[in-house]
Order: C-alpha cells, then structure tokens, then sequence
C-alpha cells in the first residue's frame, strides 16, 4: 500500500475539515493523478494561520480513497470520496517536529496539495502517531475481507489491521440495497436507469443513526438503520448543523422546492 499526504488549507478553502460518516476531500489536481490514490492511504494535514502570524498544522486523520468525481460547477475541481479511514477527534498539532519540516519540503510546502510520501521513515512516524492515539480515533471502520463469516450483522468493532480502527459492515450494505433497492430514498433517482450500464449497482449508503455518534459495536438493522441514497442527499443529510437530516425531512425540503 502506498501513503499520500493531502493538505487542507482552512484559511483559502473557508473551512476545517469536518468529521463525517463517509470522507470527502477536494483538490484541483488532474484527475489521472488523483487515480494513483486509489486503493491506498492518504494522510489528511490541515493548516491555518496561528494567532502571531505563524501557519499551524494539524494531523487530522486518514482515509482510503475509492472514487474521484468531478465538480458539477468547475471542471477543474475534483471530489475524492472514500469510505474507510479515519479521523482523530482532537487533530493533532505537528507545526514544530522535525519530521514534519521534512515532508514539508519534500512535498513543496504542499504546493501539489496531495502526492505520495517517498519517505519510509515519515511514513513509520505517521503509523505511530495513529497507534498511540487510536482510543481518540472516530468515525472509522473497514470492510470486512473477501471469505469473512459472520451471521450476525455488527459495526464498530475495534479490529487490528495495519493500523487499529472501527469495522462497517459490508454485509449490512449489500442487505440495505436487497431490501430497499437502488433508487435513491429521498429523491428516487436510479443511476443505471439514468446513465445506463456504468450506473449498475452504483448508490450510497447512508446510515439514519451516524456510526460515529456510537463509538461501539452495535447490532445492525439494515432494513431500518441504512436507507440508499445518492450522492447528493447523502451530503445534504449531512448539513444539519450538530445533527443530521432524517431522509422525510430532506424529502419534504424536496417538495417543498419542486423538486420532486
């Protein structure tokens, strides 16, 4: 697997980098660049100018990227969705160690904002600072690995991969879709019957009770705790302040604007 450094700049962007159920990261870097992260492990690094002038930075967690869309509005904007990572619930500050001096310049002062950390010891340092706080770690989980059996459907157990973080069930995804479909729950849209054969089997899936608001293994209920939805509802679920939207409260948002 091979490890990438993304950075957030929260003063040109506008905002921090918000903990949430799945992990969305924004670059203006060409899209066939952005494919090498695929499939293996980026870093997530936030800086914002300090009270005297001084840019502070912050190890804010780590994800594992699956898809890479574009922005409806600017071509040159790319959206990197993941599904399995992680985020440290208080970011830790690395703006003073020596180690970060030397990504830093290895990656330009994130001139490129994400690339692949060539550096092997940088890459040892980031793998110990997520063990020593793993117990301050939210919002994280795996899919289960291909010939995994379980009859019982859990999420959030604590496993130990190549780094410790919380599961989410595979299982609980693929029952979600048996029993509610594909079409989206709040505005009905279908992607293969939309974009055809590329759309097949393509929809998020968003859970009612946020996994990160738990922090423990709990039964799953994938009739009643997931619910499909498309892209665009899942984030817009998500922007109640503190909360998130039920799928009828959105819906009626919806219809309320003409929408549906």
């Amino acid at each position: 697997m091979k490890h990438f450094i993304a950075y957030h700049n929260v003063d040109s962007m506008g905002y921090d980098l918000q903990i949430e159920e799945d992990f969305h990261f924004v670059s203006r870097k060409p899209k066939k660049s952005l494919e090498k992260t695929l499939g293996n492990l980026v870093w997530m690094v936030s800086g914002k100018q300090g009270t005297e002038k001084k840019k502070k930075y912050f190890l804010a967690g780590l994800f594992v990227p699956d898809e890479i869309l574009d922005d409806e509005e600017d071509v040159k904007t790319k959206h990197i969705f993941g599904y399995e990572g992680a985020y440290f619930e208080k970011p830790i500050e690395v703006s003073g160690e020596k180690w970060f001096h030397n990504l830093k310049k290895q990656q330009a002062n994130f001139s490129l904002g994400i690339s692949e950390i060539q550096d092997k010891g940088i890459i040892d340092i980031l793998l110990s600072k997520y063990n020593q706080n793993f117990q301050h770690i939210t919002s994280s989980y795996k899919i289960p690995e291909e010939g995994e059996v379980d009859h019982r459907i859990t999420e959030g157990k604590k496993i130990s991969v190549q780094v410790n973080r919380y599961e989410r069930s595979a299982k609980g995804r693929a029952e979600c879709i048996k029993f509610h479909g594909l079409d989206c729950a709040v505005c009905g849209l279908n992607f293969k019957k939309v974009y055809g054969e590329i759309g097949r089997n393509f929809i998020h899936v968003h859970h009612t009770n946020p996994l990160a608001s738990k922090n423990t293994e709990y039964l799953l209920d994938p009739k009643k705790d997931l619910r499909p939805v498309c892209p665009n509802c899942h984030a817009m679920l998500h922007r109640k302040e503190g909360n998130v939207f039920t799928v009828e409260e959105l819906k009626e948002k919806l219809n309320k604007h003409g929408q549906i």
